[in-house]
This record gives structure tokens, sequence and C-alpha cells, in this order.
């Protein structure tokens, strides 16, 4: 995974006809040593000139007008330091030294419950926001994780073999020795950690068995279909009447998936299962062949040309999260598996607010933001659009420019198109065409990522300071703001 760790130095503009040479170095501010190969874009008035430093962390711009922003990054590294900086050009500036954390380590090992070590084993860092990264471990159970990006995760160990008793086996197992991840002990992680001694010893559980029948769409028995539970390492194949039997399955909560080849047409099914105690019996589930899901845009009851995105985000388990565009309006998911889904609009819109999302809609029920069911006849949908809604404006304390932010106050509603941004200058800003509700407001000089705001480690020292404001239709809504204080923990 990674992840920029830009940083921008607004310098003083000079005279528009006046160059300057910019330059300066990148160093590591644990080590102090140079770091090669930082990629380095100075904007001036003129092109921006994108550099890279050399061997020494040097990096140097002749003939920059109108100076300068200066942008900076290299993955494994994340810039600190001020992230604003003044001075004059009337003459070349002195050279810029510019400082970068590196990712944090993460070192242990991987122990059977005999205290033996694990090798060749699967060691998972998962980001509990998003995302994961994946090491092996040595002869002696040894897993490191070099430049691994900062934020919150938990630690699973898989043994490389199952190691079967008659009725159990070693299980995924999180750290320090539980296996449902609900009791995961979660590890924080910034730039220039070096954690180690993170132990995992594995667990084992008992095994059971789940037995059931998949059909068609037809409701035909689907003979050959290839089933799996998410909670077993073991695949079944359907009989002549779609019957199966899954053995060695896990206890948990798991999804089982069926899925059949027919002319060349991959059919899919899912089940949810929970296995506790006992053998399961009597587990259904229908393949069919993916769907296509289409949807429009309208903007104040109209169809509408705007461009953006939808998202059908499977809940897990169900089907696969699918990505599409709009083109004049109209967007078309051509392969969607059948299963519950979670629709996601995103219209296009720039750092001007011009409208607001009031509601994704299948025929006239509202369903934004709701897990809907679908399947063949489903009805297309329509994004609504509206503008209107309501102005918020006023100041930033002690403001020279940046970036106002509206968060909803609702987490579930904390993402585009709903947390809204917008470029300000001086200590004034205005916001038209917000979508009614309660908001966090505050300010930022510097990057701002919406689409973070729903992983509370990103929006937690973002949200600490904000006013709060109720937006309502057709209202005006005055208030001061001040800038987010994010600080390294």
């Amino acid at each position: 995974m990674q992840r920029a760790a830009w940083l921008a130095l607004a310098l003083a503009p000079a005279l528009a006809a006046q160059t300057v040479t910019v330059s300066g170095t990148v160093t590591n501010a644990i080590t102090h040593e140079p770091i090669a190969g930082v990629k380095v874009a100075v904007f001036g008035s003129d092109e921006p000139r994108e550099l890279r430093t050399d061997e020494l962390g040097r990096f140097r711009a002749e003939g920059v007008s109108g100076c300068c922003t200066i942008l900076f990054n290299k993955d494994g590294f994340e810039a600190v330091g001020s992230s604003r900086m003044q001075f004059h050009a009337a003459t070349d500036p002195p050279p810029i030294h510019l400082t970068m954390l590196p990712w944090p380590t993460l070192r242990g090992r991987v122990i059977d419950a005999e205290g033996r070590p694990v090798a060749g084993g699967a060691v998972s860092a998962i980001r509990v926001w998003r995302g994961h990264e994946s090491a092996t471990t040595d002869a002696a159970g040894v897993f490191r994780f070099d430049h691994i990006a900062p934020g919150e995760y938990v630690l699973q160990g898989v043994p490389k073999e199952a190691r079967p008793a008659a009725d159990s086996e070693i299980a995924p197992t999180y750290f320090p020795s539980v296996t449902d991840r609900a009791d995961a002990t979660r590890i924080t992680l910034t730039s220039g950690n070096d954690l180690a001694g993170y132990e995992i010893v594995l667990r084992s559980v008992p095994v059971f068995r789940v037995s059931g029948r998949v059909l068609d769409e037809r409701g035909n028995p689907a003979a050959g279909a290839t089933v799996e539970v998410t909670t077993s390492r073991t695949k079944a194949t359907t009989k002549e009447d779609g019957t199966f039997e899954l053995e060695r399955v896990r206890p948990g909560e798991g999804w089982l998936r069926a899925q059949l080849q027919r002319d060349g047409v991959a059919l899919r099914g899912y089940a949810s299962v929970l296995v506790t105690n006992r053998d399961i019996e009597n587990v259904a589930t229908r393949v069919s062949p993916p769907i296509a899901v289409e949807g429009t845009l309208e903007l104040d009851g109209k169809p509408s040309s705007i461009g953006g995105n939808a998202l059908l985000e499977s809940e897990d388990g169900m089907g696969v999260t699918a990505r599409a565009g709009f083109k004049d309006g109209i967007v078309r998911f051509d392969r969607i598996y059948p299963g519950r889904y979670q629709l996601k609009v995103q219209p296009e819109q720039d750092w001007v607010q011009k409208f607001y999302l009031a509601a994704v809609k299948l025929g006239e029920r509202d369903v934004t933001l709701e897990w809907i069911d679908v399947g063949p006849g489903m009805l297309p949908f329509r994004a609504v659009l509206k503008s209107g809604g309501g102005q918020v404006r006023g100041t930033v304390e002690n403001g020279d420019g940046g970036i106002v932010a509206l968060v909803p106050q609702e987490e579930r509603l904390r993402f585009p198109p709903f947390v809204v941004a917008a470029f300000f200058s001086g200590g004034f800003f205005s916001v038209d065409h917000v979508r009614p509700g309660d908001y966090y407001a505050f300010a930022m000089q510097g990057d701002f990522n919406s689409g973070q705001m729903q992983d509370p480690e990103y929006a937690e020292p973002r949200l600490a300071g904000a006013a709060r404001v109720r937006v309502e239709e057709g209202s005006t809504v005055t208030l001061t703001v001040l800038y987010a204080k994010v600080t390294r923990p």
C-alpha cells in the first residue's frame, strides 16, 4: 500500500519578471542521512520543474519566476517540518532543508501452542481502516514489515500447513492469540517507529461439516458447481442433485460461495454460514449469471450530462465490488452478480460547490446508503442532484487562505459527495448548495483528503476543534471556524 507524503511549502511571490535559483536538500529526520530519489516539484509563474534528489539528497531548479511552491514525495517516507514557509526572493534564496521520516518497521514471530517457531507461515498486517501488507516467517518463525504505511493495524498469522488432527486444526490467529478479529489487539504505527516483540501464538479450533444444496437460476440442481466457505481450506463439488458436503469448517461467521461454469459464463451464488459447535445442514444457495445495472443522473428534476462515478459495494462475501463512470449522465454496470450491495454515487464537482446529492432512488424508494438486493428485473436507479440547499459563510480565525471543510456529523455520510471542501483566500469563506444536515466545520492549510474522513485515525484530529453547524434548505449560516491542528502522535 502506498501513501503520498506531499507537503506544500508556500513561498511569498517575487516579481513576476525576476528569476531565481531554488535549491536544497532532503534528509532523514532520524538518521540525518540524505534521501535520494525524492520527487521534487517547484512551481512558479512558469511551468513547474519536476526534479529528483541525487545521492546526496540535493535538488536544484534554476530560472524560476514568480517563486514559489514546492511539493516533495517519496514512497516509504512522510514529510515533516513546517507546511508553510515564506521569504523574499529578490535574490537567490538560501538552500532549503527539507526532512522526512521513514515509514515504520514492525517485527515479531509466530509460534505454535508448544512454543515452537512456525516457519513459512503467512503474516498479514491488516489495516483497521483499509488495506493490508503481507510477510512470510523465516526458519525461526520471525516476520518483519519494513516501511509499512502509518496507521492502526491488527496482525494475523496463518501456518503454512493446517496440521490437521481428527477433529481440529490450527486456525488463522490474531495477535496475541485469538481467532476472532474483534478480539485482536490493535497496533498503532507512526512514521519513525521501529516496533518489535509482537508474538503470535497460533491456536487450534474444532472443525465441523457443512452440507446443503446448490440450484441454478431456474431452480434446477446445479451439478458440478464448486463450493467453498471462507472459514475452511477445503472445497467441494456438487453432485447430480446439487448437494454438497464441506469438511473441516472452522467456527465463526463466514460466506459460502458457489460457482458453476455454463456455456463459457460463470454463474455464482452466495450464502451466509454461521458455525458454532456443531455440523450445519441444509444450507441452500442459488447460482445466477451476471446482470446489467443501469442508472441516470438528474439535476433539479431534469436529465443531466454531469459526469462522475458510481460504486456498487458488495456486502462481505456477496458479489464483487464494481465501479463504473457516468457518460452523458448515464452509467451502466455490465457484469454484476446478484447479491446485496450498497450503491454510492459520486458526481463530478470542482472546488466550487454547484449542487448536492439529495438522494439515490430505485423507483420512488430512497436507497441512499441502504443495502439493496441486486438481481434480475432490477429497476434503473436515479441519482437525484439539487441546487439550492443552504449557504455556509464566515471567517477563519487568523485565516490567510487554505481549504474549508464541511463534514457530516453522521459518520456514515463522511465521504464524497457528502463531505464538502472548498478553497478560500484571506480569512473569508463562502460555500453554496450545501446539502441540508448537521456538519462539523474547520479549515486546513495543506492537503485534505475527503475520502479518508470515514477513517477515525484521519478524522478525529481534524474534527477535534471543529465548529458545529446545522444547514437547512434555503438558509444562510454565518460562523467562525479554526484551522485544524493536526499534529504527529
